[in-house]
């Protein structure tokens, strides 16, 4: 007979732990490729950038050893896809829940082209991994910044256009994460959240 105690405070613990890294990866069937994953408050997020080969996504000046190490580039329109079954492209919304997880604070999260920070946020981010893939567009000859700079998709569109959607960037000079927007057929990174 098959005990599945085990399992069960597996999942239990996977519900109720609170930002910080699990032992538990995520097995991506399409590919057989492993993320770590990271429980916060309600939501569960990928700890490290995807890296699924899809249509219109892209390694750091076009090297697959950068792809390895700091995950792919997405057009928006590929990023809505790219996310292994079970798993979401986040909205702005799972954003600024992340991002009250962090302690920054109402007043801040509702801003737009804004940093949002709190006294602590090099520790309150420390988990989620953030790794800092540069910046790409769909010329493919603007890639820069690699080690200093990271934009994730928000699956919502900006507020000015629908040709617009929302995103998110850390760098490694500003304590806080930014939100603006950036026109569709440009390159950002991908971290899914469980559905």
């Amino acid at each position: 007979m098959y005990n599945y105690l085990p399992l069960f405070f597996i999942l239990t613990s996977l519900l109720f732990c609170s930002c910080q890294a699990q032992n538990n990866d995520l097995l991506d069937s399409r590919d057989q490729q492993r993320y770590p994953i990271l429980q916060i408050g309600n939501q569960t997020w990928m700890a490290k950038n995807l890296n699924f080969n899809s249509e219109d996504s892209y390694c750091y000046k076009e090297q697959l050893a950068n792809c390895e190490s700091h995950g792919r580039f997405y057009t928006f329109e590929a990023a809505t896809k790219a996310c292994p079954p079970g798993w979401k492209l986040p909205s702005n919304e799972d954003w600024m829940i992340l991002e009250k997880s962090f302690g920054i604070s109402d007043n801040t999260i509702l801003t737009f082209r804004t940093w949002r920070t709190t006294n602590n946020f090099d520790q309150s981010i420390e988990g989620f991994n953030v790794k800092y893939s540069g910046i790409g567009d769909h010329t493919l000859n603007g890639f820069q910044a690699k080690d200093s700079i990271v934009r994730y998709w928000s699956r919502t569109n900006g507020p000015t256009s629908k040709q617009f959607a929302t995103y998110r960037m850390f760098m490694t000079s500003e304590k806080g994460i930014y939100s603006d927007q950036i026109p569709k057929k440009n390159l950002c990174c991908v971290r899914c959240i469980k559905q």
